[in-house]
């Protein structure tokens, strides 16, 4: 009696490609996680932002607000050190916000305020990298119209 090979070939090829089908991809949240033997500076490190007008002087702000997509409030003032002040560079974002930052990105409303106003709003993207917060969209150099 001759038996045929292709039967038992054809059910050999089918259950490889049953654990073909079985793989999954990593779920985004377990690409996200943060190796716990990874050594992190022990600096704080934020995110500025530079205000100029078009001539590129800087502008002075009283203050500025980052706001998360959940409505969410980070204010940073001027910072207190010399020269800063002056500087037309702004903190937007820190590794304060760390702990509650999505590594993967986030996104928040940046808005420069002086006298009470609101004088410009720029979006962000920021995330982490399992030590310190990064930018990972947006232009950090903000031109303010002149006042008329």
């Amino acid at each position: 009696m001759k038996y045929s090979l292709l039967p038992l070939l054809i059910i050999l090829g089918l259950l490889g490609g049953a654990c073909e089908k079985n793989k999954t991809e990593p779920k985004k949240e377990e690409t996200a996680k943060c190796d716990s033997t990874i050594f992190c500076t022990m600096e704080l490190k934020s995110l500025f932002l530079d205000v100029k007008d078009p001539n590129g002087q800087v502008v002075v702000l009283d203050k500025v607000v980052s706001t998360r997509s959940n409505g969410e409030e980070f204010s940073f003032k001027r910072e207190p050190f010399i020269g800063m002040e002056t500087s037309g560079r702004y903190a937007f974002w820190s590794d304060n916000q760390f702990e509650s930052t999505n590594k993967t990105g986030e996104n928040i409303v940046v808005k420069g305020i002086r006298n009470n106003q609101e004088i410009f709003r720029r979006n962000f993207k920021v995330g982490h990298d399992c030590c310190h917060v990064l930018l990972i969209e947006g232009n950090t150099n903000a031109t303010i119209p002149l006042p008329e």
